[in-house]
């Protein structure tokens, strides 16, 4: 049987063995040292003058004096009952440093702090700094400054710094959120798809998406960036792919009511069922009640938001709900649909556009007696608390790219009978297309040209030469004229040009 411990070095009692008391107390002394170990410092070189008993020192390299001079670094250097001793340490063992308020660990090499580089700490479920972890915040830190630096190329690292992270799917969050006496007041990430987001909250709770990163082509959406415009209105950012969302441009000069399937009524709304009536009502801004379903096609330049995250909404008071779907329109797949619940104020419905619904859409509203105002379709994901507004000049600028009705116009022609009548057309905004024209004369008649002289007749349209800005129309006299009588004739009829979707 060996005379000492494997570990601590503690001596037995052998058979028989007389004054055991000094064995036994020479063991409580080495575990009295060496159970947790404390050492006054680990940086002091010099034997200290005056040691209190059972104050240590663990020796730092070329430690000096009567008894440390020779001794190993990293033992322990123990003052008890008038004496030094030493103890070198193992594998494992623990030692505090009382003046750095330290705890290290002997790694069978050297001594190493709790966070040097040869420690592992693994699987923790939670970790307080400064604070108490708990379920919901397992990594938890109470502190001023923070600093996070990259491993340098001279301690083996590659100078980088990159931080991580992940979430599970689109639909989940990952972001950076930023509060105020524990209240959020901005949040930045991915929040709810794959996009980076930038939003704001008043109150911890109800959001306003700010800008938009899509992740599809890059391009910034700034969703409530507004620029003050020269009579101190908001100068929108053209976000919503609705044109004519307030129903004021009414070019057709439709009165309300009854609308067959497929008639247009305000630009841009046409009846999408038999039996719709719509009437717009007065007031700023105007008011419109639903029976039946309408529909407004979104041109292609102007979609770009296949996969994206797309709101509906719309304005007003209705006890009634207005249902929405979303479908292709120029060609693509795929659709989506919602209802938007009745109640007061803007309210709508987020979605993500399907992938293949990427070559325009077209926007149906359906309901009975359903009651609101100023439709929007924006990207993102948030409801916007104002109405896209744009100057009436401008939404009537785009109207017309689609449906032009110019003033009535007339011309005079002095011509021998049976010659051509020619008259130009500029339009004033480029359309869509190769409009469709039709004419309307004074009684209402569709093709139909009115001449102001009784006895010249003129008949309808022989040809027309049209383009996307506009050409001519050529008219031919049917009758003579009395002898000698020069033909001279005055005319005037309603224009309409349609490109509409």
């Amino acid at each position: 049987m060996p005379d000492n411990s494997p570990r601590l070095d503690l001596p037995f009692l052998a058979p028989a063995q007389a004054q055991k008391h000094v064995t036994i107390n020479e063991a409580l002394r080495r575990l009295d040292s060496l159970v947790m170990l404390t050492a006054e410092s680990r940086n002091l070189a010099a034997e200290p003058a005056s040691p209190q008993a059972g104050q240590a020192w663990l020796l730092p390299a070329g430690p000096t004096g009567p008894v440390w001079q020779g001794l190993p670094p990293g033992d322990f250097a123990l003052f008890e009952d008038g004496a030094w001793r030493s103890f070198a340490p193992q594998a494992g063992f623990t030692a505090f440093i009382r003046d750095e308020t330290l705890l290290m660990v002997f790694d069978g090499t050297g001594w190493r702090t709790l966070s040097g580089p040869t420690l592992e700490l693994q699987n923790l479920t939670r970790l307080g700094i400064g604070t108490s972890a708990d379920e919901i915040n397992p990594f938890s830190a109470k502190l001023n400054t923070a600093l996070w630096t990259n491993r340098m190329r001279a301690e083996g690292g590659t100078g980088d710094l990159r931080y991580v992270l992940n979430k599970e799917t689109a639909g989940n969050v990952l972001s950076l959120l930023l509060q105020s006496g524990f209240s959020a007041r901005a949040e930045i990430g991915l929040v709810g798809d794959d996009d980076l987001t930038l939003r704001t909250s008043v109150d911890g709770t109800a959001f306003r998406e700010a800008l938009r990163l899509r992740r599809a082509d890059g391009a910034l959406v700034a969703s409530q960036v507004q620029v003050a415009s020269l009579n101190s209105g908001p100068l929108s950012g053209f976000r919503n792919r609705l044109i004519n969302g307030d129903f004021r441009v009414n070019q057709r000069r439709f009165a309300g009511g009854a609308l067959a399937n497929g008639e247009f009524g305000p630009d841009r709304w046409r009846a999408n069922s038999v039996g719709t009536n719509l009437i717009v009502h007065g007031g700023n801004p105007p008011v419109v009640t639903l029976t039946g379903e309408v529909r407004q096609a979104v041109e292609n330049i102007h979609w770009g938001l296949a996969g994206q995250s797309v709101t509906v909404s719309i304005g007003g008071t209705s006890a009634a709900p207005v249902s929405f779907t979303l479908e292709a329109s120029q060609g693509g797949s795929g659709s989506v649909s919602g209802t938007i619940p009745p109640g007061s104020g803007r309210r709508g419905v987020t979605f993500i556009v399907p992938e293949t619904l990427d070559q325009g859409a077209a926007l149906r509203l359906a309901g009975t007696n359903a009651t609101f105002s100023e439709v929007m379709l924006t990207p993102g994901t948030v409801t916007e608390q104002f109405f896209e507004f744009r100057p009436l000049s401008i939404e009537q600028l785009l109207c017309m790219r689609y449906f032009q009705k110019p003033v009535q116009m007339s011309g005079t022609v002095a011509e021998t009978t049976g010659n051509l009548a020619i008259l130009s057309v500029l339009l004033p905004v480029p359309m869509r297309a190769v409009p469709t024209a039709t004419f309307f004369s004074a009684p209402g008649a569709v093709n139909a040209v009115r001449p102001r002289v009784a006895f010249i007749r003129l008949s309808a349209i022989d040809s027309a030469s049209l383009s996307e800005i506009g050409g001519y129309f050529d008219f031919t006299l049917e009758s003579p004229s009395p002898p000698g009588v020069p033909v001279v004739t005055i005319f005037t009829f309603d224009l309409r040009l349609s490109a509409e979707l």
